[in-house]
């Protein structure tokens, strides 16, 4: 489907379970700026020490890694977090005519 509207599609999971469901336009956020967005909402779901520690310089030994984005550009899939952790992958939706 070459017709239609690129987004971003945000999912927060727990385990297997979806709790969370957004798109954004493509046009409307940065990759950038959606990167920000998934450590944001992995941040809020973890202790302030889990926020510092995953902060940290990479060459602390005590930096966790809580807060890494991890990319499949291939694909267009960007994720945040352990568990609970959220995605974005870029998909095109069909243009609603009504």
């Amino acid at each position: 489907m070459k017709d239609g509207i690129l987004k971003w599609c945000i999912r927060g999971y727990d385990g297997l379970e979806e709790f969370y469901n957004c798109k954004i336009p493509y046009t409307h956020i940065s990759e950038k700026q959606l990167k920000e967005v998934l450590k944001r909402l992995v941040a809020r779901h973890l202790t302030e020490q889990e926020i510092i520690t995953s902060s940290l310089n990479k060459r602390v030994k005590s930096k966790t890694q809580l807060l890494e984005i991890q990319e499949d550009s291939k694909n267009g899939h960007l994720m945040c977090g352990s568990n609970p952790y959220y995605t974005a992958t870029l998909k095109r939706y069909p243009i609603d005519r009504n």
